[in-house]
């Protein structure tokens, strides 16, 4: 059930973006004006696109399970693979799973 929650989350948010995205290019086309502040605005665009672009981070840790499994995007290619064994690699040399026991079963305990 959990897991169901998350997924919708996260659907509802991806949405939301691409939204936001839409709306904002319709408003910057509706006027010369916007066209021109957009320009001066590019620089902030390309790196809003760069943080949220989910290639870049590859996947996410899936919680819960006895080891270390990634969670991709559907649309994922080579490049956010690659990215994606990356956070896998991180995840084992930065002991993700014995540190979320640790602070869990401290939290049990206090």
């Amino acid at each position: 059930m959990r897991r169901f929650v998350g997924n919708v989350l996260l659907k509802a948010s991806q949405g939301a973006a691409k939204l936001c995205g839409e709306l904002l290019r319709e408003g910057i086309q509706s006027r010369i004006r916007h066209q021109l502040g957009a320009l001066l605005l590019k620089p902030v665009f390309r790196l809003l696109r760069e943080r949220t672009n989910y290639s870049e981070y590859g996947g996410a840790p899936l919680l819960g399970v006895n080891g270390i499994c990634i969670i991709g995007h559907g649309k994922s290619d080579g490049h956010a693979v690659t990215n994606a064994l990356r956070v896998a690699r991180e995840a084992v040399v930065r002991k993700l799973n014995s540190n979320i026991q640790a602070v869990y079963e401290a939290k049990g305990k206090g």
